[in-house]
């Protein structure tokens, strides 16, 4: 098992938005592609059963963490039938949900995949573990993902 460090820098999904979308629907939003259609390198890292710390970062404030969670396949989410195939490569998952599709487009922040034109994203099952502090080189910068030191 990995521990991974993430953090989301929005610009219209409120904090408690994307706590109730973690902890509640058990999912964060995550491209595999980018917008020329490349691969994201980073999407590669984290696998199903890692462990994600995951931060909300905004301008001029501290980070305020969103949870701890386990990285976890469809068949052990709570909200399975929302999700198909895994993206290959990743341990993101493609939304096939009509109405939960619905929901991550009226935040705002949130993007289809260019690539799978899907959202996708890590499932996620939230841990009774109190999320580290948020490592220095996460907090400026446009880096939003770390391998924790010291990890595996």
């Amino acid at each position: 098992m990995t521990e991974w460090f993430y953090k989301v820098i929005p610009t219209k999904a409120t904090y408690d938005d994307t706590r109730l979308l973690a902890k509640k629907d058990g999912f964060l939003c995550r491209a595999a592609h980018t917008k020329n259609e490349a691969m994201v390198d980073e999407v590669r890292g984290p696998a199903v059963g890692d462990t994600l710390h995951f931060y909300f970062v905004e301008q001029r404030r501290s980070p305020r963490p969103l949870g701890s969670f386990e990285i976890v396949g469809a068949e052990g989410h709570q909200h399975a039938a929302w999700f198909g195939p895994r993206v290959e490569e990743t341990a993101l998952f493609r939304v096939t949900n009509a109405g939960f599709a619905s929901q991550l487009r009226a935040f705002g922040d949130y993007k289809e995949d260019s690539v799978l034109k899907e959202f996708t994203g890590w499932l996620l099952k939230p841990i009774s573990v109190t999320p580290p502090p948020l490592p220095p080189t996460l907090l400026l910068g446009r880096v939003t993902q770390l391998k924790k030191r010291g990890a595996p």
